[in-house]
């Protein structure tokens, strides 16, 4: 399918438990325009959430077979900071676990009826995502938080539904722990839950997740997993934003059940990067220093196997590279085209306005 068709007449909203459905609809309006999208979106959890009874049955008898003996690995850093080429090399190590892209739209599918949903999501997929052209594929690694607001009923990416209500979402559902006890424990069940139903999905021990609302969950997953270890990448901000942007606006396209106008994105995606980037700053403190290694994006892209090759040493030398994998997501970068980027004078100057500080804190020049 071309990104051109890449609008479907249902929305994610079609795997996620249906009492969660009915929880967002009561609380968040969905606008006249997207009401048909959405009804047809909530008749269709209604039917996945019905089989997910089979799947949970089948996974009670599963999991006793499983546990979570390693401490997870976490992939950290902004949306188009490189995040999605790091999990996927990451990844291409043998006894590795994580989400796929079939998980994270049907986490509650994972052992009934998984064949038939599967193969109806991959004749659907485009071939390569919006925006960057990355390739696609319903068994490649994807990031946590859409499989989250599934499963677990606690989602960042309501606001990708919602993004009238962008802030009211992002201020519940971004950090971790809340002032909720009940609720944090509830996800904490779930979260664990859900790294077992990867596991018991991949095969591997080794828990590998990529999610960049995490920057601003490490005092949750620290208290989790005391020896969890983290890998933050950056990425120029000048990119990262306009990058971004274009990204969000595409994708909202997909999924949204409010409209958004542009300059109301805009200062939502720069709201959001500060906070996240500020919050990492605060917190990475916790987290012993021999767990943390800190990467360019540019260095990456320049030397993808040198780097590679220093994080398995310092992160996770027990593990041992798949080569076949390897060799498949280092093909599928070098034929991927990097953007190159031409600001215009009003971008740069609007950006070094909101964003200045935090662009050489990072280690780049102002333009």
């Amino acid at each position: 399918m071309s990104n051109d068709e890449f609008i479907f007449s249902v929305n994610t909203l079609m795997g996620c438990r249906y009492p969660f459905v009915k929880a967002l609809e009561k609380r968040f309006h969905v606008e006249d325009n997207y009401k048909k999208i959405f009804r047809i979106s909530k008749w269709l959890s209604r039917v996945i959430s019905a089989l997910s009874y089979f799947d949970d049955i089948r996974y009670q008898g599963l999991s006793g077979t499983i546990k979570i003996q390693k401490h997870p690995i976490y992939v950290l850093g902004h949306w188009r900071s490189g995040t999605t080429l790091l999990h996927n090399l990451m990844c291409s190590y043998k006894n590795t676990s994580y989400p796929t892209t079939y998980q994270t739209v049907f986490p509650n599918n994972m052992f009934f009826s998984k064949r038939l949903i599967k193969w109806i999501l991959q004749q659907f997929l485009p071939e390569r995502r919006l925006v960057d052209q990355a390739v696609m594929h319903v068994d490649y690694p994807q990031e946590e938080e859409f499989a989250l607001g599934s499963e677990t009923g606690f989602s960042f990416y309501y606001w990708l539904y919602f993004p009238g209500d962008r802030q009211v979402i992002s201020d519940e559902y971004l950090t971790l722990p809340s002032d909720n006890q009940k609720r944090d424990q509830t996800f904490t069940r779930s979260y664990l839950r859900f790294i077992k139903r990867c596991m018991l999905n991949i095969g591997g021990e080794q828990y590998v997740a990529k999610n960049p609302p995490s920057m601003a969950r490490i005092p949750f997953l620290i208290c989790l997993f005391p020896q969890s270890r983290f890998v933050y990448i950056e990425r120029n901000p000048y990119e990262v934003i306009l990058s971004s942007f274009r990204f969000f606006k595409g994708f909202l396209r997909t999924v949204q059940l409010q409209d958004i106008d542009d300059e109301s994105l805009w200062n939502f995606i720069i709201r959001t990067y500060k906070y996240l980037f500020e919050k990492y700053q605060q917190d990475k403190a916790l987290i012993p220093s021999q767990n943390l290694v800190e990467i360019k994006y540019e260095h990456l892209i320049s030397d993808t196997e040198s780097v590679l090759n220093e994080l398995h040493q310092k992160l996770f030398p027990e593990l041992e590279p798949d080569e076949v994998k390897l060799k498949e997501h280092l093909g599928l970068h070098k034929d991927h085209k990097i953007k190159k980027y031409k600001f215009e004078d009003q971008y740069i100057e609007r950006v070094n306005r909101e964003l200045g500080d935090l662009i050489t804190l990072q280690g780049y020049e102002l333009l």
